[in-house]
């Protein structure tokens, strides 16, 4: 775990991006807050994520004189990168911030900010399920057999150090291909959800914005839209 960072763990929460935001308010420190289970867990667009035992909770949060450009897009890089370096299977990444494994959605990623005096807080949701009961069969998972704690442990470890990176930095220039390189639907046509125009994807850019040929042949770059495919 990087030094300096707070961490909180909680058997049950509401949600752990809100305990991270409370604990931002009360200090400049970065905040690590996990959970075994949350109770009203959310995604994008306030939709709800299904939240019981046995899954990954994790919220990281910073400050920042300025905010990153396409945060959540390169959250998803390091969580795919984090989840196959550790537990060897194919994560792949749909734009702009789920992650994909057996053509399901495993993961998902919600970054929340506030600002006060020109100081931004930033809060990174982080939702994955390893492993599932046969009543939540609906929902994709990393089945993830062997001991979850040491798993789940991890994946944390890794993660916290990964995204230390954004309290003063970026990533370097080429993570828009390693980005493309994992995306489930690169060159694929998709449909944007927000006015269902119809794009061929040709990649993402530098920050993060999806790029889009049209049926004319017009070059397209979007911020944000959930997209299907």
């Amino acid at each position: 775990m990087p030094s300096g960072l707070k961490r909180i763990h909680l058997d049950e929460t509401e949600s752990t991006n809100d305990i991270c935001l409370n604990e931002l308010n009360n200090s400049d420190i970065p905040i690590l807050v996990t959970a075994d289970m949350q109770t009203k867990g959310r995604g994008r667009n306030e939709k709800e994520w299904n939240s019981p035992k046995g899954n990954l909770y994790f919220s990281f949060g910073f400050t920042r004189h300025n905010l990153i450009n396409g945060l959540s897009v390169k959250v998803g890089l390091i969580l795919a990168e984090s989840l196959q370096q550790i537990l060897k299977k194919n994560v792949l990444l749909k734009w702009p911030n789920d992650l994909f494994y057996l053509n399901k959605k495993v993961g998902g990623i919600l970054v929340e900010t506030s600002s006060m005096n020109n100081i931004f807080k930033i809060v990174i949701g982080i939702g994955v399920n390893l492993q599932l009961s046969d009543s939540n069969k609906q929902w994709g998972n990393l089945e993830i057999n062997t001991d979850i704690d040491k798993v789940t442990e991890q994946i944390i470890e890794m993660l916290s150090s990964k995204l230390f990176v954004f309290l003063e930095d970026d990533l370097d220039e080429d993570w828009s291909n390693r980005w493309t390189n994992l995306c489930i639907h690169n060159e694929k046509e998709i449909m944007l959800e927000s006015n269902n125009e119809e794009l061929f994807f040709m990649g993402i850019n530098h920050d993060g914005q999806l790029i889009g040929k049209k049926k004319d042949d017009k070059i397209l770059f979007v911020n944000e839209s959930s997209i299907s495919f």
